[in-house]
């Protein structure tokens, strides 16, 4: 009897230490709540960075020459997972293998990115043997002196057509028609030598005229104005900064719209850069009025020859500047600093402050921030991979120099694509512009052996 009571005391009190937690007990797994990293491999990244999210998160920058790679978002255990490509690097496309799936209690090394040059095809858009003035398909239409070019958000493509006075418009299948021209103008005012071509946020047109020295308007209705420049002959140059008319320009040639639909332009015989406002007051953005090649603060700053502008996605403004043989960057805190060129004539690739420009003459920017500038007797186009910064998880960080590379044109005075062959025409190449998908569009007027204005394009593949 005293024994049976005394294993049933026992057996209890084994239970009320198991109910109060006492005793052995297994610990509860963690790994549900853990997180964990993604990453993987790079192969074939060069010249530039591309920029990797996660779930669409934080952008990592992933430099050149990298062979591995590790986001700095984690996910948790369970949740699912996807990388993409946010920022494609210039001149290089990366594809993604393995780019998705859900983390299983362990980081994720598998996602490989795997990068290759692109192609660059030239082919012709519009544009024959012989100056014109033809409406018609492609290759069957003509021009008379093609430079100024824009393209607009559904597509389509628009040059200014200098010595017929108009604005043509080019679908995607290469139908030229009329946009503009002095018979659609019904004011007194005329419309005149257009060469410089911008389109705003609301889809007006603002076009310069260099032998007038003005910038004029038109409105998607097919309004028309004069918007700056002029004087009251409408036909005065100068240097003067002032409400429309009231203000003057010399030589204005290339064009650029910010995100606030200020129009700036380059003032090229003022050596300067000019910015307008929607109500039409001009200010000098940049420069002195004087020629040289002065770094430093914007209204100190001196410029050679600039003739074309354009914005990359930061606020930065980028311009040709021809006789300077450099591209020069004024920076949304107003610094002006050389971005690419030594200054001297050449046709160098590589690090930008190495590589040589021989007059660049237009310039744009893709979506990903990258350049593309235009050598108007060079007849080339080449590419400018901007600078970047990368951090690395000590906190230690290393800067990546912009470099410079040659994308179509020989070099000679007639381009691979010419039906002549190349060094057997002459002629210029002369503005830039890119679409939304990332095709370039360039004009080119030549003189011999064949006197004719093209639109070409430059698609990469």
């Amino acid at each position: 009897m005293t024994h049976w009571l005394r294993t049933t005391a026992i057996t209890g009190g084994l239970l009320l230490l198991s109910a109060c937690g006492g005793g052995e007990t297994t610990s509860p797994d963690p790994t549900p709540s853990r997180s964990y990293s993604v990453g993987g491999s790079v192969t074939g990244l060069s010249g530039d960075s591309l920029a990797l999210k996660v779930n669409g998160g934080t952008a990592l920058t992933v430099a050149e020459g990298t062979a591995s790679w590790t986001h700095t978002t984690s996910v948790a255990n369970g949740s699912p997972y996807t990388v993409t490509i946010s920022k494609q690097p210039a001149g290089r496309r990366c594809t993604l293998a393995q780019a998705s799936g859900t983390v299983s209690g362990a980081d994720v090394t598998s996602v490989s990115v795997t990068c290759a040059a692109v192609t660059w095809v030239t082919s012709a858009v519009a544009g024959s043997d012989g100056r014109g003035y033809v409406n018609a398909q492609g290759t069957q239409a003509k021009f008379n002196g093609v430079y100024g070019i824009v393209t607009d958000p559904d597509g389509y493509v628009y040059v200014t057509d200098y010595n017929n006075h108009a604005i043509r418009k080019i679908t995607q299948g290469g139908t030229v028609t009329t946009f503009f021209d002095q018979n659609s103008n019904s004011s007194s005012m005329g419309f005149s030598y257009p060469s410089g071509l911008a389109r705003d946020s609301q889809g007006n047109f603002f076009v310069s005229s260099p032998d007038y020295h003005l910038i004029y308007k038109i409105t998607p209705s097919g309004g028309f104005s004069i918007f700056a420049g002029g004087g009251s002959s409408q036909t005065q140059s100068g240097y003067t900064d002032g409400q429309g008319t009231a203000a003057l320009f010399n030589n204005p040639q290339g064009l650029a719209v910010d995100q606030n639909d200020n129009v700036y332009v380059a003032d090229t015989s003022n050596y300067a850069i000019r910015m307008i406002t929607p109500q039409g007051l001009v200010s000098t953005w940049a420069g002195t009025g004087t020629s040289g090649v002065t770094n430093g603060v914007r209204g100190q700053a001196e410029f050679g020859y600039p003739t074309g502008v354009a914005f990359g996605p930061d606020g930065s403004l980028y311009v040709a500047d021809g006789t300077a043989n450099q591209i020069r960057m004024i920076a949304p805190d107003g610094q002006v600093s050389a971005l690419a060129g030594t200054g001297y004539s050449g046709q160098t690739d590589g690090v930008a402050s190495n590589a040589t420009f021989t007059e660049p003459m237009g310039i744009c920017t893709d979506s990903q921030g990258t350049l593309y500038v235009t050598e108007r007797d060079t007849n080339t186009v080449r590419m400018v991979s901007l600078p970047y910064e990368v951090t690395d998880s000590q906190g230690n960080t290393t800067r990546y120099p912009a470099r410079v590379s040659t994308i179509a044109g020989s070099g000679l005075a007639g381009d691979t694509d010419d039906p002549a062959g190349p060094n057997t025409t002459t002629g210029r190449i002369d503005a830039i512009a890119v679409d939304r998908d990332g095709t370039l569009y360039f004009t080119k007027n030549f003189r011999t052996p064949t006197d004719r204005s093209v639109v070409r394009k430059i698609t990469p593949q």
